[in-house]
């Protein structure tokens, strides 16, 4: 089982841009013991200030996720629901050596 930290912290960042469609509205900024307290491991947590939905998690330095718990804990933290699915479309090694996932994400299929 391969153990990744930084590629988590993109399908967090893929998440957000894939969720959310009103970029205009205003967010609450959530960091230290708060973020944690929203979403466990989390240094930074958005929330939308309408809608209280997740936006934006930004994991602590030293967190770690198994990759085949990472689409769990996307659909945890993003509050999706069993409709929602992710494809693996793409795996590519960089140059430094981290893996980085390509998913697209479905709904009822």
């Amino acid at each position: 089982m391969q153990i990744f930290s930084h590629s988590i912290k993109q399908y967090v960042l893929l998440g957000f841009f894939l969720l959310i469609t009103q970029f205009t509205l205003k967010a609450e900024l959530l960091e230290g013991k708060s973020a944690n307290d929203k979403v466990a491991g989390a240094a930074m947590v958005r929330v939308n200030d309408q809608t209280g939905q997740i936006q934006y998690v930004l994991l602590q330095d030293h967190i770690s996720i198994p990759e085949a718990d990472a689409l769990l804990f996307i659909k945890k933290t993003y509050q999706l629901s069993q409709e929602y699915n992710f494809t693996l479309i793409r795996k590519e090694q960089d140059e430094l050596g981290f893996t980085h996932y390509r998913y697209q994400e479905t709904l009822n299929g």
